[in-house]
């Protein structure tokens, strides 16, 4: 038997066509693959509790839904502490109202007379209305491309992983993807 091959224009043409068509191929894989990052991960001090901030973006060019968000350091994982700036100013208020009530009450004759003046602890707090509070993840979360929604937690410790999942497979052939962060003080 003789095989012969002869290298001619068509043959040519038809390896890069098939170059080509597996170029494009791959490149719409990857173009339409789900993707998400972790940004803006700060930590701050507030009345001697430790905050926690982070933003999950949307990276890819589909929507997809957040469906958990955990935390963790080490193996073992971190969940909110429940403080609220707000209830602490509110009862911190609440005993200098206490204690200034006590200071300008009056006795006149053995009889308790009310004190003189307001008590300035018991005016409205504009103040407290404006405290950051915890936004945690409490439900699904629906991000269009390029869109990001932001977290926030009240720790005892401070993480060092992020675990999101998602309704999509967005790291290999998995729907959670992995974020190892070190919080940066917040300014």
């Amino acid at each position: 038997m003789n095989f012969s091959f002869d290298i001619t224009i068509d043959t040519i043409m038809a390896f890069i066509a098939l170059v080509l068509a597996i170029y494009s191929t791959i490149y719409t894989w990857k173009a339409n693959q789900f993707s998400i990052e972790l940004s803006s991960t700060f930590k701050a001090n507030n009345r001697n509790q430790t905050r926690v901030e982070f933003c999950v973006i949307n990276t890819s060019s589909n929507p997809l839904v957040i469906k958990n968000i955990e935390l963790f350091l080490e193996k073992e994982q971190v969940f909110d502490n429940g403080f609220s700036p707000i209830e602490y100013d509110e009862k911190i208020l609440e005993d200098k109202a206490k204690q200034w009530e006590k200071e300008n009450t009056q006795y006149i004759m053995g009889v308790r007379m009310g004190p003189l003046g307001i008590n300035p602890y018991l005016l409205d707090n504009a103040y407290s209305a404006n405290q950051v509070t915890s936004e945690n993840f409490t439900h699904e979360v629906f991000l269009l491309p390029s869109q990001s929604e932001s977290f926030s937690y009240y720790v005892s410790r401070i993480p060092n992983k992020i675990v999101v999942k998602t309704d999509k497979k967005i790291h290999h052939f998995k729907t959670f993807k992995s974020f190892f962060v070190d919080f940066q003080e917040y300014n």
